[in-house]
């Protein structure tokens, strides 16, 4: 069996953000099942892993029960696993140790190419758990890195009143595309 899905009521739920339906950037996303995966890969991602096949496959079992959005079937649109709680304390935090309680989301594109538009994982960010939750992209010590596929992780703060104790204290936002020495997009208008 390969990263089968369960059945509904197995399976912890996630409500999306009000966001969701408002964001003028990505289309909205909705419940979906895993991408899948061919068997011959998963003796592949168990030696990269270093676990055993079988080991693999329960690791892929767990996976599948945690909800999965998708805004599309287009090679542009994303797929985005969502993971929080005591269950998934290997990739989010649990609120123990002194650390705030984390959301994470795994993000990939549908066609599994190459992405890093900061816009997109802000939007996503968004839609998925809230415009007033922080989140971070860490970039580990290599003694735990983690780098199998085009996918892109985010670790967001469960509350959305809670700040991290670095970054910028106000919003400034350029919408000209060309001021002085800097270049920029426009934005899309709510």
């Amino acid at each position: 069996m390969i990263a089968a899905a369960l059945p509904a009521e197995g399976r912890p739920k996630w409500r999306l953000s009000d966001y969701n339906r408002l964001s003028r950037l990505l289309k909205p996303f909705t419940r979906a099942e895993p991408l899948p995966l061919r068997p011959h890969d998963l003796a592949a991602l168990a030696d990269a892993a270093g676990i055993t096949v079988d080991a693999m496959q329960a690791e892929l079992d767990d996976q599948s029960r945690w909800p999965i959005f998708k805004n599309g079937d287009a090679w542009d649109d994303y797929q985005v696993q969502v993971r929080w709680g005591a269950e998934s304390a290997e990739v989010a935090g649990t609120g123990g140790d002194g650390f705030p309680e984390m959301v994470w989301l795994s993000i990939k594109r549908i066609d599994k190419g190459v992405m890093h538009d900061w816009r997109h994982l802000q939007e996503i960010k968004n839609m998925i758990v809230g415009p007033e939750h922080e989140a971070v992209e860490l970039y580990p010590a290599e003694s735990r890195l983690t780098d199998t596929a085009n996918q892109y992780h985010l670790w967001v703060l469960r509350s959305p009143t809670l700040r991290f104790p670095f970054g910028f204290d106000r919003r400034v936002v350029q919408d000209d595309p060309a001021v002085g020495n800097s270049r920029q997009r426009p934005r899309a208008r709510r």
